[in-house]
């Protein structure tokens, strides 16, 4: 009786033993095959991490990291991280542009104040003669001066936003206060017609967009300018026909002016600083002509 019962543990113990011999061999290979899968996964990742750390070692924002082939989650992520890099080269390019021509245009007051400067300086003259020229100089260091603010605006639109209650009507009744010298001095008269409105923008922000608005309209527009609030929109009306449809979107860009206004004073950056805050708050900046009559208003999201 003992002899089969030997037999069957010893049997019992070899086939343990193949069992514990086979998991560990098959635990083995399945790590095996895992490392592998998973590196021939990753290795397209670990591509593209190296491709965008050397983009961003070098500053070659050119550059871009090589497509994936397919529609899977390999291929989403190159043609996502492509597309950030355009999106960035874009950003920079405008940066770069907008400094190049920020530059030109605070050359050349500054060429001609100090080619003034030195003129001035050259001989001696009378105390009369260095006040007309010191009287001359300070426009152009005012034309600076406007010229720097202008450009200082612009660039605090990258700033987080901070969003508060505003009130239209109040601010835009303040605006119109504010130029009612400027509108006097050009023989204008500023028509109100607002009513109470909330919106959630920047006080200062608004206050801004207002009179670069009411500046335009008094200086390019006709006799006759409006100031309207409704629900969430304020509107700056004048009865000149304002710039050429075509022409309204080059004009949003920096330092571009309207055709036959080269010679009046002004820097280019009241539009450009007006759609930026409006993209800074997601309102909508809208042109509207009708019958020789331009409408420029400003709408706030609900």
């Amino acid at each position: 009786m003992s002899r089969p019962s030997d037999t069957l543990g010893e049997l019992l113990e070899t086939l343990g033993r193949v069992l514990a011999v086979s998991s560990l061999l098959m635990i083995g290979l399945a790590c095996g095959a895992g490392y592998l899968l998973a590196d021939r996964a990753l290795r397209p990742v670990d591509a593209v991490a190296r491709t965008a750390e050397g983009i961003a070692r070098r500053g070659s924002y050119r550059e871009r990291v090589p497509l994936a082939p397919g529609h899977d989650e390999m291929a989403h992520l190159t043609s996502t991280v492509n597309a950030m890099l355009d999106q960035l080269e874009g950003t920079i390019e405008r940066e770069k542009s907008f400094a190049r021509t920020a530059a030109h245009e605070l050359r050349t007051p500054l060429t001609v104040l100090k080619g003034r400067l030195d003129l001035t300086l050259e001989r001696p003259r009378e105390a009369g003669e260095y006040r007309r020229a010191l009287c001359g100089m300070q426009g152009r260091v005012d034309a600076l001066v406007g010229l720097s603010e202008g450009l200082l605006a612009l660039a605090r639109t990258d700033a987080p936003v901070a969003l508060e209650p505003v009130e239209l009507a109040g601010l835009a009744l303040a605006a119109v206060e504010a130029l009612d010298e400027v509108a006097r001095g050009s023989g204008r008269q500023v028509h109100l017609d607002v009513q109470e409105s909330w919106v959630r923008a920047e006080g200062t922000g608004v206050a801004r967009v207002l009179v670069n608005l009411l500046e335009n309209a008094l200086k390019y527009g006709g006799a006759g300018v409006g100031v309207r609030v409704r629900d969430r929109t304020v509107s700056v009306c004048n009865d000149g026909p304002g710039p050429d449809r075509a022409q309204w979107v080059r004009l949003l860009e920096p330092f571009e002016r309207g055709v036959g206004v080269q010679g009046t004073p002004g820097s280019g950056l009241g539009l450009p600083l007006v759609a930026a805050l409006a993209r800074r708050w997601n309102a909508e900046l809208l042109p509207h002509w009708e019958e020789g009559v331009l409408e420029v208003s400003l709408r706030f999201p609900a």
